[in-house]
């Protein structure tokens, strides 16, 4: 009897899915905002349990969620699209000054590991510092990793090999064959 009355309730759902949609738009704007703060406390309250019991419906419903986000998408693509446009415009300063003080503060934390002043020179103003491979070898590695080379050193947790240079420094290795011009005019 109980597995009947699951499987039509299912139908039901699979064949009224519109209506039932409307009702419970309809019926959350009848909620009143004690209700909803309500909720909200609860989430707050109990966050850690929240969180995993969502963590455990998205992986017991991966491949259901992910259907639903994919069918969405095409319903709603050009909707999605202008929301995109606006958004990015709305909020594009913002999001390049935040993405410029994370630039820098990586490379501050780059330049904490390796050194803050130039290995060859003892030049130490940040703007012309960089970082050199001790081997060579850093177009290729470069290439490798999109030219992401200080998020892929925090990433890997500071791998030796690699030195604080000055931009001069390190041309000037590259030039003259491995060797720093400083270091030749020395011998």
């Amino acid at each position: 009897m109980q597995g009947n009355r699951q499987e039509y309730l299912k139908k039901y759902r699979i064949e009224h899915r519109d209506e039932i949609r409307e009702y419970g738009k309809k019926y959350y704007a009848l909620i009143t905002r004690e209700q909803k703060e309500s909720r909200s406390k609860y989430r707050r309250d109990h966050a850690e349990e929240t969180r995993k019991y969502s963590a455990e419906y998205r992986k017991k419903n991966e491949k259901k969620l992910r259907e639903k986000a994919r069918k969405y998408r095409s319903e709603n693509a050009e909707e999605i699209k202008n929301k995109v446009k606006t958004s990015f415009g709305k909020y594009r300063e913002s999001r390049l000054a935040s993405a410029k003080r994370w630039r820098a503060s990586l490379k501050q934390e780059v330049f904490s590991a390796y050194g803050k002043s130039c290995v060859c020179c003892g030049e130490n103003n940040m703007p012309f510092l960089t970082i050199d491979h001790i081997n060579g070898e850093g177009g290729k590695h470069r290439k490798s990793v999109n030219g992401r080379i200080y998020y892929w050193l925090k990433k890997n947790n500071f791998p030796p090999g690699f030195q604080t240079l000055c931009y001069n420094c390190n041309c000037g290795r590259r030039i003259n064959g491995g060797v720093c011009p400083h270091l030749a005019l020395e011998k």
